[in-house]
């Protein structure tokens, strides 16, 4: 479940790697393998879909990749299955697939071109769109798919201006031991931040594991349950109400007063071209009234 969740958050942009054209500039590649949500969904955005033969088992948007080939995890993706598909660009995050320098490795010896990934930020992604852009040889696409993100998320950001200020913890794991948070620096802290809430998970820097005794002294307004994208939204619920209902989490602020959230919307976890979506996603969780009595506060 905390891998589902994670790896579709981890993704900044370094520069393709890959053989050089003997003949000179690498020509535009024509068949693309994705390994990771994001990149899925910038490529789609870019209007490149058409040139992507392969994705991940956990890439769900836009509907078009249903009929893509996969080639496993974003974190395990078949080396095999990656080759048999014949890509002349393989787009991937390297902090999340296992072995990653070999699997690139690898990838470069059978003179296949890669574009590693790394996003952090919301500023990150338009630096993304740009920089496959440049790799799918239509620059100019990639500006204007780095302008449509930048005016979509300043517009999510105004919406929610004038709404009171919330401390919201989102989480991505079901175990009530082992609580993967969004910190410091990443880009569900920052459309946290945009959609009115304030991240009570400062501990550290990046996605981490925040201990009990932090978590009851932060005692949030609001608990958003991000653990399962992959999910029914009821299995999901069920994880969510063994997680935050029982034990010492149960006396948390946002669980006695209904404001345990849960969502099983990617746009909330996948750094991409719907930023903005899940900006306004998050705003709707962390802003919805409490219905009725306590326990009724789950969307």
């Amino acid at each position: 479940m905390r891998r589902i969740a994670v790896g579709a958050l981890l993704a900044l942009v370094s520069c393709a790697r890959g053989p050089s054209s003997p003949g000179g500039p690498v020509p535009p590649p024509a068949r693309v393998v994705s390994c990771a949500p994001s990149a899925t969904e910038l490529l789609f955005a870019l209007g490149a879909g058409g040139r992507v033969v392969g994705v991940t088992d956990f890439c769900a948007s836009p509907p078009e990749v249903a009929t893509k080939e996969r080639i496993g995890g974003y974190s395990t993706p078949s080396l095999e299955k990656v080759l048999s598909l014949r890509p002349d660009l393989v787009v991937l995050v390297p902090s999340i697939v296992q072995e990653a320098e070999a699997f690139q490795a690898r990838l470069a010896e059978a003179g296949v071109r890669v574009l590693p990934l790394r996003l952090g930020g919301i500023p990150e992604v338009s630096a993304a769109a740009r920089a496959i852009a440049l790799a799918l040889g239509d620059p100019a696409g990639g500006e204007r798919v780095a302008a449509r993100i930048a005016a979509d998320v300043a517009a999510a950001r105004t919406e929610s201006a004038g709404l009171p200020r919330r401390r919201v913890l989102v989480a991505f794991s079901h175990d009530p031991g082992n609580l993967f948070v969004a910190g410091r620096g990443t880009f569900v802290a920052e459309m946290l931040e945009a959609a009115g809430g304030e991240n009570v998970a400062t501990g550290a820097a990046g996605y981490f594991v925040m201990g009990l005794e932090s978590l009851l002294a932060a005692d949030p307004d609001v608990v958003v349950d991000a653990a399962g994208p992959m999910e029914d939204p009821e299995a999901a619920r069920r994880g969510a109400e063994a997680t935050w209902r029982t034990g010492a989490l149960a006396s948390l602020r946002a669980v006695r007063e209904g404001r345990l959230r849960v969502t099983t919307e990617s746009a909330v976890i996948v750094p991409g071209p719907r930023l903005a979506e899940g900006i306004r996603a998050l705003g709707r969780l962390i802003h919805e009234p409490v219905r009725g009595a306590e326990g009724e506060g789950h969307r």
